[in-house]
């Protein structure tokens, strides 16, 4: 009974941390909630505008410029909620000291919230993208389900790096100032702009050993090509996760004891 009132304890502390950080979840009327949507909304928007009358982009003669923008965004929905957290995530536990501090304080929660709180982030997105997919005269099908699964399977990934990187930045004071340049590195060598198939071509190793490269790999199939994501793809994906929270986990538990110390 201990360990199930621990569990819950956490559990609500996690999702009411993560709720703080989502707008619309914690502002308690219909300006945060609004907000969650209307970003989206200008970024496609704005995307629209871009790429098919500023500098019209294809990414085939079957899809044609509003091909790409929906290609685009489909991307984006997967390395935000990758993004928005790894950024932070090295002055995760420096910035909050005060929780670390505290006595019988779950210490994981302040990397797990946020990345959680991103998560729902990612939804909006989703929705906006569907929502162009009906308005551009498209159906809506079952597989389109799986796309939660992605992302969820995103956030464990993050979740992973996430640890990592905030035992890191309390390790190296300075990581925090090179999350942000090596992020936009990694934007760069991920298929978010352009297919997965190109970096492959290019070195099939940008795309064995990037994670993310398999996560757009996947949320595109299932959005734009309306299919279950492929075994090949989801394989390395699942161990990647797997190792990164393993790995995560381990550093962690290595510094968990000396945290207030180190803050």
């Amino acid at each position: 009974m201990a360990d199930e009132s621990e569990f819950r304890r956490y559990l609500s502390l996690t999702l009411a941390l993560a709720a703080r950080e989502f707008p619309g979840s914690y502002r308690g009327n219909w300006t945060g909630a609004l907000a969650a949507f209307a970003v989206p909304i200008a970024m496609l928007a704005t995307y629209s505008l871009v790429f098919s009358r500023l500098i019209p982009v294809g990414v085939g003669a079957d899809r044609g410029q509003a091909g790409y923008v929906l290609f685009l965004f489909a991307g984006l929905i997967v390395w935000n909620l990758f993004a928005d957290v790894a950024v932070r995530a090295p002055s995760m536990f420096r910035g909050a000291a005060h929780y670390v501090r505290r006595p019988r304080f779950p210490l994981s929660v302040i990397v797990l919230a946020p990345c959680l709180a991103s998560f729902y982030r990612s939804l909006p997105w989703l929705g906006v993208y569907l929502l162009a997919h009906v308005v551009l005269g498209q159906s809506l099908d079952w597989v389109l389900l799986v796309s939660i699964l992605v992302l969820l399977s995103t956030m464990l990934w993050t979740i992973g790096i996430a640890l990592v990187l905030a035992v890191v930045g309390l390790l190296i004071r300075d990581a925090s100032e090179l999350a942000a340049p090596a992020v936009t590195l990694l934007f760069f060598l991920s298929p978010v702009l352009y297919p997965a198939a190109r970096l492959a071509e290019l070195d099939p190793r940008l795309v064995d050993f990037n994670p993310m490269a398999n996560a757009i790999w996947l949320m595109r199939e299932v959005v734009i090509e309306r299919s279950l994501p492929d075994v090949a793809h989801v394989v390395p994906f699942a161990v990647a996760t797997t190792a990164c929270l393993a790995l995560g986990m381990l550093a962690f538990r290595g510094v968990r004891r000396s945290l207030p110390d180190l803050v």
